[in-house]
C-alpha cells in the first residue's frame, strides 16, 4: 500500500505571480490547454461569421431592443480572444455601435467594456510590464483614444450615473424593476471607465454595497473555511504581499534570504481566513430565490466596491467588516452549492452565463478554488463538451431557458479565456496559468509553510482520510471532511519540502491521488502520489 524508499517528486507550487491556478475537475481529467486554445479558436470564428454588412453583429439575444448588446458582447469576445484593436471587423464594429443611442443599461454598460478591451494591452506584454494592468490601460487609453471614443465614454458614464435606481441597483431602465444582474453590468462598466481616467463619484459604489448587504441571504449553513484574498485583506494588502513574495521567490533563487518579516497583515490574512463561513447567497431580485449568477455577481460587485472605497475615512467602521463577511458567505454559498454543468437555483436555465460570472467571481476575489471545487477546470471541461464542430457552444437540451447561440458562444469564450480584468494586480487573466497539472492546491503562508488542500472524489457517505511521509501514513491522523455530492476535502500545513501521500478509503483502499499524475512505484505494485513544495 505504501513504500518507504525515497522518493522523487516535481514541484506543485505556483508561483507568486500566478493567484489563479488550474485544479482538476471532480469528474474528468482536465482539458489541455492545447484544447481550450483550439476551442477559443473555433469560437472566435464563429462569432466573426456572424458579422453582418454594417458592422454590427446579429442573434436577437434580447430581442430587437438590444442590438447593440449583441454587438458590443461580440466585439468584447473577439478583443478578448486575441484579435487586434485595429482589425476591420473591430473597426466596423465600433463605427457601428458608439453611432447607437445610449438607451439600455446592458448595452451602455457592455459596450464600455469593449471599448476598454481595445484600449487594454495583450496578456503577453502586460504582464511582462511592471505598472498594474490598471495603470497600462489608463495610459493607453490616454494615448491613443480619438475624440469620438473619449465623447461616447462621458456621456455613457453620465447615463449610468444618471439611471441608478433610488434603491442603490440598476434596472433596464425603461421597464421592470431593478435587480443585481443589471446592477453588475453597471458597476463593471463605471470600474472599467475609472481605469480610463473618467471620474466616478464614490456614492454610486456606496448605496450599491448597501443594497447587496441589505438584501443577501440572512442566514444559511455554515460552511468548512477556505481562503478568500480578497475578503481575508485590503486589497492594496494583497498588492502588497504579492510582490514581496514574487521578490522573496526572486531572492531565493539568488541565493540571498528575502525573509525578512513585514507589516504585509500576514498573520491576519491567515486569522481571517479561518473565520466562521456560512453559506448566504443573492436572488435577481428580493424575495426571489438565489442563484448562482447573482450571487457570483454580488461577489463581482462588492469587490470592486471594496477597491474603490476602502481607502476612505471610516470605511473599515462603517462597510468594510460587513463587505468582507458578505463576500466570504457568497464565495461559501457558491462553494456549498458548485456545479458547473447547470446553474445554481436555476437549473435548467442560462448555464453560460453562470459560467461567465463564475469567472468573474473567481478572479476578482483571486480564489481558484471554492472549497474543494477547481472552478476553472471543471467550468472549461464542461464547455468543452458543449461545443459544435462549427464552433459554437450550445446548452443541452430542455425546457431551461438559453443564452442564445451568439451570446451563449461569447460568454463561453469569455469564460474559457478569463476574461475579467483583476483589481488584485499580479492575477493573471487572458491564458493559461502553468500550474495546469493538477493535484492538490499549495499556497503559502506568511511563516514559511504551506497549506496544502487535497481533495478526492468518492461515493457519499464513505470515510476518506490522508495517509503519507508526513504524518507517518497513519490512516486516522487527517481525515477529510465531506462537502457533499462525494467530496471529500482535508487541508493540512506542510514544511517545504518532499511528500508522498496516498487517501485511504474505509480505512482499507489505498488511493493514488487520481487528480495528481505525479507519482513514483509504491513497492507494493502501486503508486505513491507526490509533491514537492520549495
Amino acid at each position: 500500500m505504501r513504500s518507504d524508499r525515497p522518493l522523487r517528486a516535481p514541484l506543485l507550487a505556483a508561483t507568486a505571480l500566478v493567484l489563479l491556478g488550474l485544479g482538476g475537475p471532480a469528474r474528468a481529467q482536465a482539458a489541455s490547454p492545447d484544447a481550450v486554445s483550439q476551442a477559443i479558436d473555433k469560437g472566435v470564428a464563429w462569432v466573426r461569421a456572424r458579422q453582418q454588412q454594417d458592422g454590427s453583429f446579429r442573434d436577437h439575444w434580447f430581442g430587437q431592443g438590444y442590438k447593440a448588446g449583441e454587438t458590443a458582447l461580440a466585439l468584447l469576445t473577439l478583443l478578448k480572444a486575441g484579435v487586434a484593436p485595429d482589425d476591420p471587423a473591430i473597426a466596423r464594429g465600433f463605427d457601428w455601435l458608439l453611432a447607437q443611442p445610449t438607451q439600455r443599461v446592458y448595452d451602455v454598460s457592455v459596450s464600455v467594456l469593449a471599448l476598454e478591451a481595445r484600449y487594454t494591452p495583450p496578456p503577453d506584454r502586460s504582464i511582462q510590464d511592471a505598472a498594474p494592468l490598471a495603470t497600462q490601460i489608463r495610459q493607453r487609453f490616454a494615448k491613443v483614444a480619438p475624440p469620438r471614443d473619449r465623447n461616447w465614454l462621458a456621456q455613457a458614464v453620465q447615463f449610468l450615473l444618471t439611471h441608478q435606481d433610488a434603491s442603490g441597483v440598476w434596472k433596464y431602465p425603461f421597464f421592470g424593476e431593478p435587480d443585481v444582474s443589471n446592477a453588475q453590468f453597471a458597476v463593471l462598466a463605471l470600474k472599467a471607465a475609472r481605469r480610463m481616467s473618467v471620474k466616478v463619484p464614490k456614492d454610486p459604489f456606496v448605496k450599491v454595497a448597501e443594497y447587496l448587504l441589505r438584501h443577501q441571504e440572512g442566514e444559511g449553513p455554515d460552511v468548512p473555511t477556505f481562503p478568500v484574498p480578497a475578503a481575508d485583506q485590503p486589497i492594496q494588502g494583497l498588492h502588497d504581499r504579492r510582490a514581496r513574495a514574487e521578490a522573496q521567490r526572486r531572492a531565493r533563487a539568488g541565493g540571498q534570504d528575502g525573509g525578512t518579516k513585514t507589516r504585509d497583515g500576514g498573520e491576519e490574512l491567515e486569522s481571517r481566513s479561518r473565520l466562521a463561513m456560512k453559506a448566504r447567497g443573492w436572488a435577481y431580485r428580493p424575495g426571489q430565490v438565489p442563484r448562482g449568477s447573482m450571487t457570483a455577481a454580488g461577489l463581482a460587485i462588492l469587490v470592486i466596491v471594496k477597491d474603490e472605497l476602502e481607502d476612505m475615512p471610516r470605511y473599515d467602521e462603517k462597510l468594510g467588516p460587513a463587505i468582507d463577511r458578505a463576500l466570504r458567505d457568497g464565495a461559501a454559498w457558491i462553494a456549498q452549492r458548485f456545479r458547473v454543468d447547470a446553474h445554481p437555483g436555476a437549473e435548467p436555465d442560462w448555464l453560460f452565463y453562470w459560467l461567465y460570472t463564475l469567472e468573474r467571481a473567481g478572479t476578482l476575489l483571486a480564489v481558484d478554488r471554492f472549497g474543494g471545487r477547481d472552478w476553472y477546470r471543471e467550468g472549461s471541461q464542461v464547455l468543452l463538451g458543449r461545443q459544435q464542430g462549427d464552433g459554437r457552444f450550445l446548452q443541452d437540451g430542455g425546457s431551461g431557458e438559453r443564452d442564445g447561440e451568439l451570446a451563449g458562444t461569447c460568454l463561453a469564450v469569455l469564460f474559457l479565456k478569463r476574461s475579467t480584468v483583476p483589481v488584485v494586480q499580479r492575477v493573471r487573466t487572458g491564458g493559461e496559468p502553468p500550474a495546469a497539472a493538477g493535484g492538490p492546491r499549495v499556497e503559502r503562508r506568511p511563516d514559511g509553510l504551506w497549506d496544502v488542500t487535497f481533495t478526492l472524489r468518492a461515493a457519499p457517505g464513505q470515510r476518506v482520510a490522508v495517509a503519507g511521509s508526513f504524518n507517518g501514513w497513519s490512516q486516522d491522523a487527517a481525515p477529510c471532511a465531506d462537502r457533499g455530492e462525494g467530496t471529500f476535502v482535508a487541508t493540512l500545513t506542510l514544511p517545504a519540502g518532499r511528500h508522498t501521500y496516498k487517501f485511504v478509503v474505509d480505512g482499507a483502499s489505498w488511493r493514488p491521488d487520481p487528480e495528481n499524475p505525479r507519482g513514483d512505484p509504491d513497492g507494493h505494485g502501486g503508486q505513491n502520489s507526490v509533491l514537492e513544495l520549495e
